[in-house]
């Protein structure tokens, strides 16, 4: 038996490369060559040109610069090699594969670099020659649209997008870059050189995430370290989804689009997956909470709500400054939470010329930071001795749930349009509340105090109320539609007549009661 000796463990399949690579966009593919350029500190000039021939049946990609050339020609063939690149966060390299994904589908590639050239016919395999070449490095892929299985229509469309989107990109203060499109015969050719930005805020970040190895033979390893972050005016090179999207970019080169008003660029590695298209949400955030903390004041009060920002300010990194500067932007100075169980407080706020905002119009996170920096309740502002806190959720339990199952039936039994029961914890002294806006009845629990509804509170029998639970039911339904909320007029007509209901109607009430069963059993 013949056993074969090798210094790898593993083979690369050509074909499987390919497959993984030929359906992305191409420009995904041609930007590692720009990047690839970029992180070479000799390198001051950089060309790339996309050109079709053949009538749009061939088209190729050529990226050139003149820096020092190849380190190690072996780079230009070996994958995950281990790399200096990976040791510095200032530099764009971290697997050693880049230029490999467009060479894995192209028909032929050569690379001609300082001293040495490196052909991959169309034929398979590769060749190693010396050249005398004594300056820079030039990558040339040929890309047969038909061994593609690609429409030449629509390979020309992906082209031409490529040469729109790596028009978008950031090029070094210290390099020129050009990018140039050489279309089919009839068609226009294109070329633009990457001009500086128009820069609205640089600024440097004491903390961010990064990866990093601590040597060349090193594993990848996530890390916190300082760099800069530079915002810019969006591009227009690209078609947007909305006029307020923008891109993300790592030094210089675009990663991704993102929801915000500005292109973004990081000066340092940020965490990708292998194909670099994607940061993980949680990094997103924390560049976005950046961002608000240095640009807050430029924020007009039309955008102050942005998707973006409501993300930011979810961040443990967002300042109380910062906070302040976007309620203000937001709301105004004259504004309170609303307490739906305080409608006196809530009305006299209005009356002053308070903004009175619904809770649910804030996440919890919100209410918590903007009471931070002095956002009261309408309660807290304008009510009474009573004290009004902001809920939280609590754990339903199954007494609990059948208990609002019960009072939906008398409810919806008395001729109220159905509503919906609402626990919660609640520091107010309030045991139970009615809002009318929102169809819904809500009960403030605890375990401890008596001016709150303990748990156990809520259990039943055979599906039926006891006097006391029957009685704050009876009373809070009787506030459905009622504006004025001073137990007094509407109010006591409204008790009394469902108090009356309830007596006469008991028959029809007590005929749905199965039926209500029923759909607390279903709904379990």
């Amino acid at each position: 038996m013949t056993q074969q000796k090798t210094t790898s463990k593993f083979d690369v399949s050509d074909i499987g490369m390919r497959q993984l690579h030929e359906g992305r966009p191409k420009w995904q593919l041609i930007k590692e060559l720009i990047a690839n350029s970029w992180d070479e500190k000799t390198v001051t000039k950089v060309k790339v040109e996309l050109s079709s021939y053949y009538d749009g049946k061939k088209w190729t990609v050529k990226v050139t610069d003149n820096g020092a050339g190849f380190r190690d020609i072996a780079d230009a063939y070996t994958l995950m090699a281990p790399t200096q690149k990976r040791t510095d966060s200032e530099v764009r390299g971290r697997f050693n594969i880049g230029e490999k994904e467009i060479i894995s589908i192209a028909e032929s590639t050569t690379v001609e670099t300082v001293g040495q050239t490196v052909e991959f016919p169309k034929s398979g395999g590769r060749k190693v020659t010396k050249n005398n070449i004594k300056k820079g490095t030039t990558i040339e892929c040929v890309l047969d649209v038909e061994s593609l299985s690609e429409d030449r229509e629509e390979f020309g469309k992906q082209m031409m997008d490529a040469y729109k989107r790596l028009s978008t990109f950031i090029t070094p203060k210290n390099i020129s870059t050009e990018i140039v499109i050489n279309s089919p015969i009839g068609q226009n050719d294109f070329s633009v050189k990457l001009e500086d930005r128009t820069l609205i805020k640089s600024f440097p970040v004491g903390s961010l995430k990064t990866v990093i190895g601590m040597g060349k033979n090193n594993a990848l390893r996530e890390s916190w370290r300082s760099t800069t972050i530079n915002v810019y005016e969006t591009s227009n090179a690209v078609e947007k989804e909305t006029e307020k999207q923008g891109s993300l970019f790592e030094m210089g080169i675009y990663i991704q689009d993102i929801d915000c008003p500005f292109d973004v660029d990081v000066m340092q590695k940020v965490p990708l997956a292998q194909n670099r298209d994607m940061v993980p949400d949680f990094y997103l955030q924390d560049i976005f909470a950046h961002i608000l903390n240095n640009v807050a004041e430029t924020i007009t009060e039309r955008d102050a709500s942005d998707h973006w920002i409501k993300l930011a300010m979810n961040d443990k990194i967002v300042t109380p400054e910062t906070v302040q500067i976007i309620r203000l932007k937001r709301f105004g100075e004259k504004t309170v939470i609303a307490n739906p169980f305080d409608p006196q407080a809530n009305e006299k706020a209005w009356s002053q010329g308070y903004d009175v905002i619904s809770p649910k119009n804030l996440s919890q996170t919100e209410r918590e930071l903007f009471r931070s920096v002095g956002m009261a309740t309408s309660s807290e502002k304008f009510g009474d001795k009573v004290t009004f806190g902001i809920p939280t959720p609590v754990k339903v339990t199954e007494s609990m749930r059948e208990f609002s199952y019960i009072v939906r039936w008398i409810g919806t039994s008395l001729g109220r349009e159905d509503f919906r029961i609402n626990f919660e914890y609640n520091s107010g002294s309030f045991l139970a509340g009615w809002s009318t806006s929102a169809r819904e009845m809500t009960f403030n629990i605890s375990a401890h105090s008596r001016k709150r509804l303990p748990k156990k509170w809520f259990e039943t029998k055979n599906f039926e109320l006891n006097e006391k639970q029957l009685g704050i039911v009876l009373h809070e339904l009787s506030h459905d539609n009622d504006d004025d909320r001073s137990h007094t007029g509407k109010f006591l007509d409204m008790t009394t007549s469902l108090g009356s209901r309830l007596f006469t109607d008991r028959e029809n009430i007590l005929s749905k009661k199965e039926e209500w069963i029923k759909k607390c059993s279903d709904e379990k």
